[in-house]
């Protein structure tokens, strides 16, 4: 077998070389005066053999050009073997360099065209070395005229291969060209060569000038094939430059002139072509990237809602739609880092499109969130795709070091047809809500929509509630209030404390309270932007009030903490409002502190040391509460208002008020008791030596801006 894989090469190294021993004759015997002839194609030829298949061709360029130099007149065939050498070094040494700059053998664009242009001019240098010495030596010819020789040599080397190399490699690109493009490169090639059988016929009389006619239609191949179309209108104009040679001025000037403008005519169509290409490439690259997700490769949201629109209109049947959110995919991220969640989701997409069928189009909209488009497509079957992803999901695993991480998904169903009313939207928020009723039981599993479920009525609710608040925040409909939090330790104080409370005016113009309203705004990602506008308004009244005993309370949110650069946001409104950082009460339920203390407490210790108070918001309500105390840069409590209220009738409340405020005096941190509607209450809550109160019986809530700067208790 080894012996037989020898015995082939060696057969095709015969071949090639007696093709090429067969092409340079002919080119030789078509140019009239050989040592001026412009066109050597055997090492041009000789360096797209070696480039394509391999170093193992170099016999075929010696062999060539050896049988070409003992039939063009060289008077010793140590002459001849000489000048084989030198022209095998010329295409070795290209090769290494095409091959050391990783030159892309298709010459498809202007970079690499632009490098075997370069590489062609140094790699035919050795030529005009070594062939002056020859001709000046052993010719016996001035250094002036071995000079002259020595740059025709050089020009023709340059000049073949330029042309007959790139005609050979490129000739791999031709089946990337469509059919169109084919057939006007066919057409466009024809009428040059009629043009040069033209300039051939009218050459002997009215000179070679008409070379330039050629120039529009090699230009026009390029435009329409690249390089490819480049390379074969050159051949034609080389051709046509061949066959004007026998009546056109003999002299060396005037060969080497129409070779150098025949060469212009090249590197220009050369050029053409490759910068088409590259315009070309970069627009499908464009088309590609405005319909594809740069992460996973997969379709992207506009490309998903543009399929979605074309089956809505298209072919009565029923489609399906499942919408995909990953489980738990937050905690890795957070774990191991952006970088291991972005490899996390390209392994995934590429699993999850091996394991669709051929009739289903998968998509990434966003995030950790996926969609799946399966047209004429029956219940049954989305069902068993749905359950196909749910088990590729369930068996992805991610390893990142001693740990190992599994998801999960929720995965929403809906179905629609063409032509049925339905829009991209309804068809999109339906396969949502879906999704979220998946999660909401439970997550991991499978959910169908149903018209009337009572999850997806509520779950359109919501969405309602959420456009209608991002329509009230455009508006302005929100509304700042304030109650007032009293000093009941020391009646000589003259603080003046409020908290800040959010009111929305609905379309009766009634106020609504923010526990009815704020879930909604938390579950669908717009609290951080209503904490924005609260602080913004709230910094804006402490900015207006010349009183600087003037306190305001106003609550964040667990997403503003989770915001990076949250404590930045904060510290920067003393300075643009104009008041004073103790005049600005951060308040922050213990559960949000407690879900977030890792990222925030670093963020709330900077504060707390720039002269802003803290407060822990509902203390007592969560069991880590004593624990917790000891890492939050806190200085004031707010009482869990659930033990004030009881306070007269359960003696356990007082009991536990009693533990939270000895444990937070130790720290040197005040209390508050909320929702103090009842004097006994108040009495009891002094005794147990509680610093602030606020509720009903002492302040009624009122528009922030209606508020008096001095308020008696």
């Amino acid at each position: 077998m080894k012996i037989s894989g020898r015995a082939g090469f060696a057969a095709r190294v015969a071949l090639a070389s007696a093709l090429l021993v067969a092409v340079a004759l002919l080119a030789a015997a078509a140019q009239p005066d050989t040592d001026y002839a412009p066109v050597w194609p055997a090492t041009a030829l000789g360096l797209a053999l070696m480039w394509r298949h391999g170093l193992g061709y170099w016999p075929a360029v010696l062999i060539s050009n050896f049988v070409l130099a003992e039939n063009v007149g060289v008077i010793s065939p140590w002459l001849s073997l000489a000048n084989a050498l030198l022209e095998l070094l010329v295409a070795l040494l290209a090769l290494y360099m095409l091959r050391r700059f990783r030159v892309d053998i298709a010459l498809a664009g202007l970079k690499p065209l632009g490098t075997f242009m370069l590489i062609a001019a140094v790699a035919c240098i050795p030529v005009t070395i070594v062939f002056p010495a020859v001709v000046m030596f052993v010719f016996e010819r001035p250094f002036g005229a071995s000079l002259q020789h020595g740059f025709h040599y050089w020009a023709a080397s340059f000049f073949s291969l330029m042309i007959f190399t790139p005609l050979l490699v490129s000739a791999s690109q031709l089946p990337a060209i469509s059919f169109h493009r084919m057939g006007r490169l066919a057409l466009l090639l024809a009428a040059t060569v009629l043009v040069a059988a033209g300039i051939v016929v009218f050459a002997r009389t009215t000179g070679e000038q008409m070379l330039f006619l050629l120039l529009p239609l090699v230009a026009a191949c390029s435009i329409v094939a690249g390089v490819t179309g480049a390379s074969a209108a050159a051949f034609v104009v080389t051709l046509c430059l061949i066959l004007t040679e026998a009546g056109a001025d003999p002299s060396p000037l005037a060969t080497q002139t129409r070779l150098l403008f025949a060469a212009m005519i090249i590197v220009t169509a050369y050029l053409l072509g490759a910068i088409w290409a590259d315009r070309r490439r970069a627009s499908i690259e464009l088309e590609h990237r405005a319909r594809h997700d740069a992460l996973t490769g997969l379709m992207n949201r506009y490309e998903f809602e543009r399929r979605l629109y074309a089956a809505l209109r298209g072919e009565a049947g029923q489609n399906a739609l499942l919408y995909l959110d990953l489980d738990q995919f937050k905690l890795l991220n957070d774990t191991c880092g952006h970088m291991a969640g972005d490899e996390v989701l390209r392994e995934l997409g590429a699993a999850l499109s091996r394991a669709l069928p051929s009739s289903a189009r998968l998509a990434r909209l966003g995030g950790d969130e996926f969609g799946c488009l399966i047209h004429r497509c029956s219940e049954e079957t989305a069902r068993d795709i749905a359950e196909i992803l749910l088990h590729t999901i369930r068996d992805f695993r991610y390893a990142s070091g001693d740990l190992q991480f599994s998801l999960g998904v929720s995965i929403g169903i809906t179905w629609f047809a063409a032509n049925t009313g339905d829009t991209v939207d309804s068809v999109l928020g339906r396969a949502d809500v879906a999704c979220y009723a998946a999660k909401e039981e439970g997550r991991n599993r499978v959910h169908v929509y149903h018209p009337g479920d009572a999850g997806m009525l509520r779950r359109h609710w919501e969405i309602r509630e959420a456009s209608q608040l991002q329509a009230a925040l455009e508006a302005g409909r929100f509304e700042l209030y304030a109650q007032r939090i009293c000093n009941i330790s020391d009646s000589d104080s003259d603080e003046r404390f409020f908290e800040v409370l959010l009111r929305l005016a609905d379309e009766n113009g009634e106020m609504v309270s923010a526990a009815e309203f704020l879930p909604v705004a938390q579950r669908y990602g717009m609290i951080s932007l209503i904490d924005r506008w609260v602080l913004e308004r709230a910094s804006a009244f402490l900015g207006d009030q010349p009183d600087p005993r003037l306190r305001l309370g106003v609550n964040l949110s667990g997403a503003t903490l989770d915001t990076p650069g949250f404590a930045e946001m904060i510290a920067a409104l003393p300075v643009r409002y104009g008041f004073s950082p103790r005049q600005l009460c951060l308040e922050v339920t213990e559960s949000v502190a407690i879900n977030r203390l890792t990222r925030a407490v670093d963020g709330m210790k900077r504060l707390r040391r720039q002269g802003f108070d803290i407060a822990l918001d509902d203390f007592g309500s969560g069991v880590a509460s004593f624990g917790y105390l000891r890492e939050l840069p806190v200085s004031l409590v707010k009482l869990d208002g659930h033990f004030v209220r009881d306070i007269g009738r359960d003696p356990a409340a007082a009991l536990v008020i009693e533990a939270l405020v000895q444990v937070a005096a130790l720290r040197n941190i005040r209390c508050v008791a909320e929702w103090v509607e009842e004097q006994s209450a108040l009495d009891r809550l002094r005794v147990l030596g509680v610093h602030y109160a606020q509720g009903f019986l002492l302040h009624r809530p009122e528009p922030l801006r209606l508020l008096e700067t001095v308020v008696t208790t």
